[in-house]
């Protein structure tokens, strides 16, 4: 059931469907770097060059580390980091890309994927369960949830042809709860939810989109963001939700029940290429990643670009801080999704994946 994955994987990946972009990579990296390992003073580059895009990156400590993406022509793409050697399952039996994974704490990872496909992963026996659960149009960008019986998973169409999603699990089945408005004439897709509580849910996508549950139903946020500002990520500690986004110039809000606050960069004093994802914890300053390999940190209320280099220059389409802080980020050529990177920052020697 396990295979231990190819090191320098050439094989061309499905990547992700057209008009699924979220930022743009012109890189010709091709080799990983090993310089420094263990030092927390560098980024250092651990692969470039896998067969497809790594979109999602999570864990439970430090030694138990988590990674989704596209299908690279041996199924999509999971990898499990336990300390001293990545693995990979055998996917090869499922045909659509992982795009996003969230560990429910009691040994399931749920991931989301391409043509309305969901799956789930039991780490012990290491055993992948799909369910179709949408439109085979609609992609599950997102999941995450409370508990193993109420998980929630976002979804949007990249032809913009049917109306986003937000689907709920109950432990049993999964059903819709809600679909995102039409605005400007278009449909929104969701590319991203998180929940600080069971009754504090926010979901984002394109249009400015921000959602939150209470509980109950889902209503709409309110921003004073551009209405064709796309958000792309969300996620939170235990006092403040963070969504962002953006193409030409990072884009962020805060964003406190049915209410929301504009925290942008501002473009005259500190230009800060699109924000793809965001990592927000009690212990940590929230720290964002975003096109051209570029890392933000918001400080007392201001954004200061991370001055360690980064040795690629892919798009970093997630980012964690683990429990001892080791910085960790997965990428790749979002505008194809036929090469994955990963980059680390930390105490620990991390085998090049």
């Amino acid at each position: 059931m396990w295979r231990l994955p190819v090191t320098l994987a050439f094989v061309v990946g499905c990547g992700p469907d057209s008009g699924t972009t979220d930022a743009s990579d012109t890189t010709t990296d091709t080799e990983p770097t090993t310089d420094s390992p263990g030092d927390p003073t560098v980024i250092q580059g651990l692969s470039n060059v896998l067969g497809g895009a790594l979109y999602s990156i999570s864990g439970s400590s430090a030694d138990k580390v988590w990674i989704c993406g596209a299908n690279d022509g041996q199924g999509p793409q999971l990898y499990l980091w336990d300390g001293s050697t990545w693995a990979r399952p055998d996917a090869s039996a499922l045909a659509f890309d992982f795009w996003w994974l969230w560990n429910d704490g009691e040994g399931t990872l749920w991931i989301g994927g391409s043509n309305g496909q969901m799956a789930s992963f039991d780490i012990g026996l290491g055993v992948f369960t799909p369910y179709t659960v949408a439109d085979p149009g609609l992609t599950f960008f997102g999941v995450w949830g409370s508990s193993p019986t109420d998980v929630w998973a976002v979804a949007g169409d990249p032809s913009s042809g049917t109306a986003g999603a937000i689907y709920h699990y109950d432990g049993t089945a999964w059903t819709l709860s809600a679909e995102a408005t039409i605005a400007n004439g278009a449909n929104r897709g969701v590319f991203k939810v998180w929940g600080r509580s069971a009754t504090d849910v926010t979901a984002v996508g394109t249009g400015a989109l921000v959602m939150n549950w209470d509980g109950t139903s889902w209503t709409e946020v309110a921003t004073t963001l551009s209405p064709t500002t796309t958000l792309f990520t969300v996620a939170g500690d235990s006092t403040q939700t963070l969504a962002v986004g953006g193409f030409g110039n990072g884009a962020a809000v805060t964003i406190d029940g049915a209410t929301s606050t504009n925290i942008s960069p501002n473009m005259a004093t500190a230009f800060a290429p699109g924000f793809v994802g965001v990592w927000d914890d009690d212990a940590n300053d929230p720290l964002v990643s975003g096109n051209n390999g570029t890392l933000w940190w918001y400080r007392g209320g201001a954004w200061e670009q991370d001055a360690r280099v980064n040795p690629y220059t892919d798009g970093i389409h997630a980012v964690w801080i683990d429990p001892e802080g080791g910085i960790w980020g997965v990428g790749g050529d979002l505008t194809t999704g036929a090469r994955g990177s990963l980059v680390y920052s930390g105490t620990q020697l991390v085998e090049v994946l």
